[in-house]
């Protein structure tokens, strides 16, 4: 009788810890600080033409916050999508955002090393 109880009592709580374990296994919402420079997480675009536009460093900073402000724009739409759907689709849309943010940070990479390399900048 014993053996009966353990092995229903084994039973009944296997899903239970399969469960938790399932849970476990999907991954978390993905946050733009994860993907965004440091100091750029909160860059917000500006289209604006000044005196000091002129500046080459005040136009590729410019040009720099706005990179990182449209990034931040479209990731913020994809994670909204993302969330308004079901759970199983939910996850799968999070490991193809963290893909595609993770492929944009390499591409932008590369831009930058050739750009450094063009300018014959050493990067140290």
């Amino acid at each position: 009788m014993k053996r009966l109880i353990i092995l229903i009592a084994l039973v009944v709580s296997t899903p239970v810890f399969a469960d938790d374990v399932l849970l476990a296994d999907y991954p978390k919402a993905p946050e733009w600080k994860d993907f965004c420079e440091a100091g750029y997480e909160n860059a917000v675009y500006k289209q604006s033409n000044d005196v000091f536009n002129y500046l080459s460093f005040v136009k590729a900073e410019r040009a720099k916050k706005n990179y990182w402000a449209q990034r931040r724009e479209s990731f913020e739409k994809y994670l909204k999508t993302c969330n308004e759907l079901t759970d199983e689709s939910k996850y799968a849309c999070y490991a193809q955002l963290t893909a595609s943010e993770n492929n944009k940070n390499e591409l932008y990479k590369s831009k930058r090393e050739f750009l450094l390399y063009e300018t014959n900048i050493e990067r140290h």
